[in-house]
């Protein structure tokens, strides 16, 4: 019954019936705007450290694929770190399955969570990683590596003493 008593209401007013849904579809857009710039505010309000688990550290990283990332890593994943250059075919392998996450205040930094007593060992032998994304669905344990020692090279050159002229 009372659907008819609405449609015939708007029948006879169909303008003060126009006015009142756009009342009424304009608060409920601007409600639901302020919810979901509660929500930005309570995430942003919290700091990243919040989220660190014991015995892990948040280490910042340069990386030197980072701009090609940014299409393809939103704001967190699973990498692999190299060293060295890609190019030149000296990248060697420095960590696996690392999390990685994207500043939320300036996008364009990248910090790896790792255990402890890894990190200065992150941060004392490197300047810049190679990222490469990893399924996030594979359970693997975070790896560190070590340094491979490189060989030196030796030139070695023999001299005949006994001169034939």
């Amino acid at each position: 019954m009372n659907q008819f008593k609405i449609k015939a209401w708007l029948k006879e007013n169909k303008k003060s019936g126009c006015i009142w849904l756009m009342f009424i579809s304009l608060s409920l857009c601007f409600t639901f705007m302020q919810q979901t710039d509660n929500k930005k505010e309570k995430i942003q309000a919290r700091n990243l450290d919040t989220y660190i688990p014991e015995n892990f550290v948040l280490v910042p990283v340069e990386l030197s694929n980072g701009p090609s990332l940014d299409g393809l890593l939103e704001y967190k994943g699973i990498v692999d770190l190299y060293t060295g250059d890609p190019v030149k075919q000296r990248a060697e392998k420095v960590a696996e399955s690392v999390k990685i996450i994207r500043s939320p205040r300036n996008p364009s930094y990248f910090a790896v969570l790792v255990p402890d007593e890894k990190a200065s060992f992150l941060i004392q032998h490197f300047k810049a990683f190679h990222a490469v994304i990893q399924n996030p669905d594979q359970q693997k344990k975070t790896k560190i590596y070590p340094l491979t020692k490189k060989r030196k090279r030796t030139i070695i050159i023999e001299l005949d003493n006994s001169s034939h002229f």
